[in-house]
């Protein structure tokens, strides 16, 4: 296809597409459809033109053009996923600017760092705006799309803060002030003004984030770590995630902004003698998603660190077998008792980092063990860790754990039959043991959930085996 062609075909549609979003009512959906694609259209036209004449631009300019041109529909058709594209093409001028100038005519925050500054001060501007016209202008808004702004502010200034913790840069010291007024300023928005528990959670996990990271830096790249700081400071990622959840879950509405009215139904309702009936009890609410994604963060956070802190002072348990064995049948057992003392998310995570960990310790020693036998090696390690992961299937309270410990089991069987050459037997079985657990699932009405979950580790493990 030749560029004239190439040309016709991309101006072409483009006229096509502006023709029907000017024959169509601009606030109709067909006309703002149609001008977010002659939007894009703009797009695949400059860099064909680019592309074509070797300009020797730089890619900066592309987008920056490319959002300068479309800015009159954007403004006209006043449509969110517009408004969206176009504040990402500024975002994604703004970030190839700094990775190729370093800064702002070298004089505004020139270092390659300040470009989470710019991102965040754009994001944030925007975020005002839109929540100003929302309020004020009365702009049809959507919850998510002020999520997704307010996700390019928070992302921005985190990863800005986690820069000057990493390496302290004098250019981005502002930094220290921005932030905190950036979390007090983000809950009182989003609980006082207009409750958004998910923008407060993120905030949440942008203060945890931030202070990991500060204590990583203090006590293991700095060796500032003592003996007796221990105690006071392995349970911080606990703490964080606790704190994240009380915030969280602060802001959770007390009430439906229609109770009022359902009260006043209800009386009404009673004064023509129909009688409603209801539940004796209140049915609980359900903690949100978002809440539960932050607790479920937080128990990894706090087991990673945990187990760091372990591993600091017993290198030598890779080096003894023994150990090995001993230790991880201890965080398994610890394991255990925090899944049978679970009452929320972050303890079922934190429960299921230490029993892997515990595991892996376990296969270590089982490694080691079986290395001086002179049966197949795999083998022998196979039908070990098939054997434990049988055990961890029928006796951890957790619905995750007996899934994965059935999937971990399948994958343990299928490494000892192939060292004998009985691979292609191993998917066999487990889809047997599938079959058989779906059939019968209904038998067991007390252990549902049980069979349920094994059901789901063997059905995962049909898949990597199924050829």
């Amino acid at each position: 296809m030749g560029r004239w062609l190439r040309f016709g075909v991309v101006q072409g549609a483009l006229v096509l597409v502006v023709g029907v979003a000017v024959w169509a009512n601009t606030s109709r959906v067909d006309a703002k459809v149609a001008l977010t694609a002659a939007s894009l259209l703009v797009g695949v036209l400059l860099a064909l033109f680019g592309q074509t004449y070797q300009t020797g631009a730089d890619p900066w300019q592309l987008f920056f053009i490319w959002a300068l041109l479309i800015l009159p529909w954007v403004y006209i058709v006043r449509f969110e996923l517009l408004w969206l594209l176009w504040l990402g093409l500024l975002n994604a001028a703004l970030g190839l600017y700094f990775h190729t100038w370093g800064g702002v005519m070298n004089v505004w925050f020139a270092s390659s760092e300040a470009v989470f500054g710019w991102l965040f001060m754009l994001n944030t501007i925007a975020l005002a705006v839109w929540e100003w016209g929302g309020k004020r202008r009365n702009w049809h808004v959507s919850p998510w799309s002020l999520r997704i702004v307010a996700l390019g502010s928070g992302v921005s200034i985190t990863l800005l803060m986690m820069t000057y913790v990493v390496d302290t840069t004098p250019s981005i010291a502002s930094v220290l002030v921005v932030y905190p007024l950036w979390l007090i300023a983000l809950y009182g928005v989003y609980r006082r003004w207009r409750s958004d528990v998910l923008l407060i959670a993120g905030g949440c996990v942008s203060a945890i984030s931030v202070v990991t990271l500060l204590l990583a830096r203090l006590l293991l790249w700095e060796g500032a770590w003592q003996e007796g700081e221990f105690n006071d400071d392995r349970y911080c990622g606990i703490g964080d995630g606790r704190r994240g959840r009380r915030v969280a879950e602060a802001t959770t509405p007390r009430g439906f902004p229609m109770t009022r009215d359902a009260d006043d139904l209800k009386a009404r309702l009673s004064q023509a003698g129909i009688i409603i009936n209801e539940p004796t009890t209140p049915v609980p609410l359900g903690t949100p998603w978002f809440v539960r994604l932050l607790q479920a963060f937080s128990g990894w956070l706090a087991a990673l660190f945990l187990l760091g802190f372990i591993a600091m002072g017993m290198v030598f348990l890779v080096e003894s077998p023994v150990a090995s064995l001993t230790i991880g049948l201890v965080m398994i057992s610890a394991a255990f008792g925090l899944f049978r003392k679970a009452q929320s998310d972050l303890l079922e995570h934190l429960g299921l980092a230490i029993s892997f960990a515990g595991q892996l310790l376990i296969a270590w020693a089982l490694a080691a063990f079986w290395e001086a036998f002179a049966y197949p090696f795999w083998s022998l390690l196979g039908w070990s860790l098939f054997g434990l992961q049988c055990a961890l299937a029928l006796v951890m309270p957790s619905q995750a754990h007996r899934s994965f410990s059935a999937f971990a089991a399948c994958v343990a069987l299928y490494m000892a039959l192939v060292a004998n050459a009985m691979g292609p037997v191993a998917s066999g079985m487990a889809l047997l043991a599938l079959t058989a657990l779906w059939s019968n699932e209904f038998r067991w009405p007390t252990r549902i959930n049980h069979v349920q979950a094994w059901g789901y580790g063997f059905w995962w493990a049909c898949w990597p085996f199924r050829d």
